[in-house]
């Protein structure tokens, strides 16, 4: 270490353990500073800009009985690199061994400005000068004292935002959280992009390599080189955008201090509510392990152990879209949702949601492969359910989660007019589509029901179906006769014209006729045979399709095939009723659901179901 001796204005070299008493210099650096190689020609000193301010602080030390004194523009060989990294990585330590830390403020004169205008206080490196020094004076552009940082720590904490226990030296850096530290550095700037990483090294007590040049990688250096030592959630806390930064997917670390700018009270939780295993960098980026929440379409809340000050049954998620790589892994992107990029959640929700599970994540810190792009819904194409005739099935009706009036394909007057007008009828109207999406991505989203046939006195016809998404968000369909409405203890999960008119008016019987608990996540029988002998007795089943293949099963004894397939969204794609946010380039579930039958397979073996699953069980099962 590199001293000024006050008196003799020379350079003296120190090894480690003999190093003497010392005063340090903080200041904002201008034109002409002082340079290592300056300090061997003295004679052209007192024509630089930046010796003026050295030597009163040589003299400052000099009446208060110091020997030597350090200043970082002459005490380090910036030319040398191993030395700058050294230096760098040293430097918290050494503001910290100092005897007094003069900060000189050369925009502020007493009695004429106020001391947090200075520019001092928005300079990166002014942070650790000011936090590091047990004792620290404050000096205006003549030398005239301002006070020192014990008697102004109140007003320096509520300008600054660092903890006050930290500035008045009774607590550590490290008793605040990651999110903490990071937001005393948010609104600071450096000259170089780098520097905003270099430093925060000693306030977060790590220690990397300088690579001048990397930009934005520094800072993700910095977080990594945190990670290694700490797992502390608050890291992945920040909920602002970079400046000037659109918004999308990124990965689970900020790209800025100043992404935590407003995250001064975010802190540790005593209480996990999970154990994370710690954290992983691979190939495949950063692995964690974070309770999920299913929250929107391949979206899922992540629940980090971290919270508000002031709230400790809350705590804080962010959200993470499942990306198109995800075939093998659980890759995912970090994304906002409604405008929000991290989402307080109480932990009463946690307990009481079903789906909620821990899930190991993997986010890459660039987003290479896009999202998904699937609209949070269905599209039902066709509807013909076997055994009624097109006017029958033509009035079934409909209820969405995202709305409540239910009601059917075409209005009673177009359904007229197709009978006085086409030449078949209500065979000619049009394959009209019908759209119907999930305020949250998962559950049921839309109820079918068909209102009774004549030519079904005993209730054997297929009257109502349910979707929805499970979890995983992969597409399930639960579809009934009309027996499974005359009796048994879960009967208000399936649908009638009473129910409807009864959710339509009552908001309660809306949340009824949408419960979840339908969507199971068990193995399905591939055998026909035996799901004719429990629909027989059951009136029900449920299919589950593949979160990539979808569904598409044909039950020959129903004499129905179900299809629920990914399609594409093209120019011009359904222009009648197409929601808006269903932008071309997306994908959206399509539902078809059709009469069948295979007359090559009677009296033969009935095939395999292919990639979907059959599940069946009782309604009142469900509840045991």
């Amino acid at each position: 270490m590199r001293l000024i001796n006050v008196r003799t204005m020379q350079l003296e070299e120190f090894s480690s353990g003999q190093i003497p008493k010392y005063a340090i210099l903080s200041h904002r650096w201008g034109a002409e500073e002082v340079s290592l190689q300056d300090m061997d020609t003295p004679k052209f000193l007192d024509g630089k800009a930046g010796f003026s301010k050295i030597n009163s602080a040589l003299w400052l030390a000099r009446n208060k009985g110091y020997s030597y004194l350090w200043v970082d523009t002459c005490c380090i060989d910036k030319n040398s690199s191993s030395e700058l990294t050294e230096a760098i990585n040293s430097m918290y330590r050494w503001y910290q061994e100092a005897e007094v830390c003069f900060a000189y403020l050369s925009d502020i004169e007493l009695h004429q400005h106020e001391l947090s205008t200075s520019v001092w206080f928005t300079r990166g490196w002014t942070l650790q000068e000011l936090i590091a020094p047990k004792h620290v004076s404050f000096y205006d552009r003549n030398w005239v004292s301002l006070g020192t940082k014990e008697k102004l720590a109140p007003y320096l904490s509520a300008a600054t935002g660092i903890d006050l226990e930290v500035l008045l030296g009774r607590s550590s850096p490290s008793s605040c959280s990651v999110a903490q530290r990071m937001s005393w550095a948010a609104k600071r700037e450096t000259t170089r992009l780098e520097d905003s990483a270099y430093s925060l090294l000693g306030i977060f007590d790590v220690s990397m390599p300088m690579v001048y040049g990397e930009g934005e990688k520094a800072f993700r250096r910095l977080q990594e080189e945190i990670l290694k030592v700490s797992d502390d959630h608050t890291i992945f806390a920040w909920d602002t955008l970079p400046k000037g930064g659109p918004g999308g997917h990124s990965g689970l670390l900020a790209t800025s201090p100043s992404q935590f700018e407003r995250c001064q009270n975010v802190v540790r939780s005593s209480t996990k509510i999970v154990s994370t295993g710690g954290f992983s960098l691979s190939n495949v980026g950063l692995s964690i392990q974070l309770l999920t929440i299913p929250w929107y379409m391949e979206t899922y809340l992540a629940v980090l152990n971290c919270g508000m000050k002031k709230s400790p049954r809350m705590r804080l998620g962010i959200f993470l879209e499942r990306l198109l790589s995800s075939h093998d892994q659980q890759q995912f992107a970090r994304v906002q949702y409604a405008g929000v990029t991290v989402y307080p959640v109480s932990l009463d929700t946690i307990a009481e949601d079903s789906h909620c599970r821990p899930r190991l994540l993997h986010v890459r810190p660039t987003i290479i492969d896009p999202p998904l792009g699937r609209w949070h819904g269905f599209r039902l194409h066709d509807l013909k359910l076997p055994g009624y005739k097109p006017k029958e099935y033509l009035r079934a009706e409909f209820c969405f989660r995202d709305s409540w009036p239910h009601r059917t394909r075409y209005h009673p007057s177009e359904m007229e007019s197709a009978r006085r007008c086409l030449p078949n009828g209500l065979l000619d109207l049009p394959a009209r589509p019908v759209f119907f999406g999930m305020p949250k991505g998962r559950g049921t989203a839309g109820i079918v029901y068909v209102p009774p046939s004549r030519n079904d006195p005993d209730g054997d016809l297929i009257s109502w179906m349910k979707f929805g998404f499970d979890e995983e968000y992969a597409p399930m369909c639960i579809f009934g006769r009309r027996r499974s409405l005359w009796g048994g203890g879960s009967a208000y999960l399936a649908v009638d014209h009473d129910s409807f008119d009864d959710a339509e008016h009552i908001a309660g019987e809306h949340a009824l006729l949408f419960r979840n608990e339908w969507i199971i996540k068990e193995k399905g029988c591939r055998d026909m045979k035996s799901l004719a002998a429990i629909w027989q007795t059951r009136n029900f089943c449920m299919l589950r399709g593949d979160r990539e293949r979808g569904l598409d099963v044909k039950i020959p004894f129903l004499r129905i095939h179900i299809t629920i397939q990914l399609e594409n969204v093209y120019e011009g794609y359904a222009p009648y009723g197409r929601p808006n946010d269903l932008m071309t380039g997306m994908n959206i579930w399509t539902i078809s659901v059709t009469s069948w039958e295979d007359h090559r397979q009677r009296g033969g073996r009935i095939p395999d179901l292919g990639s979907s699953a059959l599940i069946w069980k009782s309604l009142d099962d469900l509840f045991i």
